[in-house]
């Protein structure tokens, strides 16, 4: 429900040193109950803080994804980024060190 609530189409699961296992699927989960567990699903990529745009730009298109979550070399979860994001980054004129007003 709080998935629906926040149009959330997937969440990252992690352990309790925020160690990244893997996420849901809002789909998966609608009007089941027991864990999250039975539903966890592998990440098939993943972006490292300091990966230039470009690479996980192409990385999201080669694997079909519209997000990748962030970790770094232990797998500690750092947040995500989207397409969107990435997007909404180029355009704001930040990477080419631009004025935004």
């Amino acid at each position: 429900e709080l998935m629906d609530e926040l149009d959330r189409r997937y969440v990252v699961v992690t352990d309790g040193e925020n160690k990244a296992l893997g996420y849901v699927r809002r789909r998966d989960l609608h009007r089941q109950t027991g864990t999250c567990a039975q539903y966890l699903r592998e990440f098939n990529s993943t972006a490292a803080y300091d990966e230039h745009l470009r690479i996980l730009l192409s990385r999201m298109y080669e694997f079909n994804r519209s997000w990748l979550p962030v970790m770094d070399a232990e797998r500690v979860f750092l947040g995500e980024v989207t397409q969107e994001s990435i997007a909404e980054y180029l355009s704001s004129g930040k990477s080419r060190g631009g004025k935004t007003s």
